[in-house]
């Protein structure tokens, strides 16, 4: 997926799966700036060539002699009481440990990426996520079990990328 971003238009009028794949267009234009290329994989549940049920992440990168996951999330943080002095952001729960099962099957790292109506991209590896631990709690809305890291604990995702090796 080669990605200009130049090209990408923020559309605010969106359903909730569309507004996923548009969060995952402008993180992988991103990263393409930043000079990966960047295989869309699609996400959630995939199946092999022999038909078995897989969970996967959004992204692929690669190049500058690394590849890695990427799980990409468009989702506004939590601002309201009482998240307004930390506010946080976070995916359901199952979601999370398929990500960490998935990096354990593949050896490569999971790196978890947001971003939200302010366009910043921010997140951490998924190995240095329990260092940002906000809370977990039921989503009442799905009854999903939710888990949530704060904010100001997640990095920028070029401070992630671009550190010198």
């Amino acid at each position: 997926m080669a990605m200009n971003q130049k090209n990408f238009q923020w559309n605010k009028e969106i359903n909730h799966y569309e507004k996923g794949r548009e969060g995952e267009k402008y993180i992988a234009a991103k990263l393409c700036e930043i000079g990966y290329k960047v295989l869309y994989v699609g996400g959630c549940q995939l199946y092999s060539i022999t038909g078995e049920k897989f969970y996967s992440v959004d992204l692929e990168p690669f190049g500058k002699g690394q590849t890695f996951w990427v799980q990409a999330k468009f989702k506004n943080p939590r601002k309201f009481y009482p998240y307004c002095l930390n506010p946080d952001t976070g995916m359901e729960l199952w979601r999370y440990n398929n990500l960490i099962q998935h990096q354990e099957e593949s050896n490569l790292p999971v790196l978890v990426l947001f971003t939200d109506s302010t366009k910043k991209i921010y997140g951490e590896w998924l190995s240095n996520l329990p260092n940002c631990f906000s809370m977990e709690q039921l989503n009442t809305q799905n009854n999903a079990m939710m888990i949530y890291w704060f904010i100001k604990k997640l990095k920028d995702y070029k401070e992630l990328l671009l550190k010198e090796k």
